[in-house]
């Protein structure tokens, strides 16, 4: 184990024990992590590709705005619903049951 040292304010230092991680620690912080970026990805990109298609067909068509204005407006749907569908991904993601990695 290495050692790290770091000031926090003052002057002071304190030194603390930096250890490498296990590959089984690996693994489960990799898929904790990776199974709600998956949940996000898909909730983001149908919520983006169905609103970019639907304001298309009715503000692009009724205001003139191109397809690449309604996909950003599409796109901008999406990102705020992102913000609201957090805490669902995020429940879901640890009602899988995955292990924790333990990082203590």
């Amino acid at each position: 184990a290495a050692a790290a040292s770091s000031s926090h304010g003052g002057g002071a230092s304190t030194r603390a024990a930096v250890c490498a991680l296990s590959q089984t620690q690996l693994l489960r912080l990799f898929g904790v992590n990776f199974i709600p970026f998956i949940g996000f990805g898909v909730v983001d990109n149908v919520i983006m590709l169905t609103c970019g298609d639907l304001i298309d067909h009715t503000l692009g068509v009724t205001f003139g705005i191109s397809t690449l204005a309604a996909a950003g407006l599409g796109n901008i749907v999406s990102n705020s619903m992102g913000f609201l569908t957090t805490d669902l991904v995020q429940g879901v993601a640890s009602r899988m049951g995955l292990p924790q990695p333990e990082l203590d």
